[in-house]
This record gives C-alpha cells, structure tokens and sequence, in this order.
C-alpha cells in the first residue's frame, strides 16, 4: 500500500484523540492467565497512554471531549502535545520533561493550556 499514501501525517501537528492506537487489555484479578497477558505490556506506550490520560482527566475531559494529545518519549524525557478547546478556540501546548514525571507532565500540561 506505500505507493497509495499520499502523505504521512505527523502526530505533533494533527494531535490524535488521548490513547489513539493504543491496545488496551483487561483481565480479571488473581486469573492464572496474567502472566501471560503481562508479557503483552510496552511500558513506554503504557507510560504515554497514563501521560495523556492524566491531561484529559485534568481538564475533567472524557472520550466525548474536544481534546488530543500525543506523548513520546526519547532517553529519559517525555514530551507531550495537547488541545483542547478554551472559550470557543483550540489552544495548543507542549511540555517536555522527565519521563519519571510521566503524570505530573500530563497535569502540568493541563494547567498550561488554561492559561
């Protein structure tokens, strides 16, 4: 299909929905078969996937909300791009820190965009 796409698209200028593309698995507690199911976990994309939540939450957003953002991480730093709609107008904000921070960044990304 490469010679079909026109153009690749990239996150940090058309920001996806909080936890686009994500894979998320639920199991019941004590089950036999979460061993199993926890070699299926990529800690950064879990890392980045609980960033962006975290922002969403911040801004009391839901799945219904007008509202994106896109975590990457690079060595040991986060950086995350959000928007959201304030008063009628798409605002648009990054951050970047230490990925150990991962929800922090997420919440201080929140209260950047309400500035």
């Amino acid at each position: 299909m490469e010679h079909v796409i026109a153009e690749y698209f990239n996150p940090q200028d058309l920001v996806p929905a909080v936890g686009q593309g994500a894979l998320g698995i639920e199991i019941k507690s004590g089950s036999p078969y979460i061993k199993y199911i926890e070699n299926l976990d990529d800690k950064h994309t879990r890392i980045c996937v609980e960033a962006e939540r975290s922002f969403m939450r911040a801004l009391k957003g839901d799945c219904h909300s007008t509202i994106g953002a896109y975590a990457q991480i690079s060595g040991s730093d986060m950086n995350i791009v959000g928007i959201f709609e304030v008063n009628g107008e798409v605002v648009k904000k990054d951050i970047t820190g230490n990925v150990e921070d991962y929800i922090n960044l997420g919440n201080k990304l929140a209260e950047k965009i309400m500035e």
